[in-house]
């Protein structure tokens, strides 16, 4: 249900936490020294409410909480410079979504069929740029249904 990570932690492997369903807390520990999260990391996560990443953080693969049907409140902070394609894809539930000035990319639909962002819940201080690739990144003119192709784990 609660996940705490160390501050050692410096990457969230592709595929982590898919799938837990009972996982409604995630956080990080004060000094953290995460830089990446992983592609599918957190997809389908439906009990995960809000995630508050640290300053530390500069990437957030592709689909890595694609289908976070409970999520509400994302706050990316100062640092971060990319999030990936389909990153928050259907999260229906995502109301509030902060992201910082350092951003220089966001992935295609990477918040697509998040409707409650579509006119409020957008904090961002940064440039035209991101916030054009923001925009694109909603899907407003196309609607993919499906969800993203993942990756078989390697046989033991």
């Amino acid at each position: 249900k609660s996940l705490d990570l160390p501050a050692y932690v410096t990457e969230i492997g592709v595929g982590s936490f898919y799938g837990c369903i009972a996982l409604s807390d995630v956080n990080f520990a004060e000094g953290s020294r995460l830089e990446s999260i992983g592609d599918y990391a957190f997809m389908n996560c439906i009990a995960l409410q809000s995630i508050t990443f640290p300053a530390t953080l500069e990437s957030i693969g592709a689909a890595s909480f694609f289908e976070c049907v409970g999520l509400e409140s994302v706050i990316i902070n100062e640092g971060a410079l990319t999030v990936g394609a389909q990153a928050f894809q259907k999260c229906s539930a995502l109301a509030e979504l902060k992201l910082p000035a350092s951003l220089e990319s966001i992935g295609k639909y990477a918040f697509h069929t998040c409707e409650s962002l579509y006119k409020e819940g957008l904090s961002y201080a940064g440039d035209a740029a991101a916030i054009n690739a923001y925009i694109s990144s909603l899907g407003l003119k196309e609607r993919p249904e499906e969800a993203p192709v993942v990756p078989e784990a390697p046989a033991e």
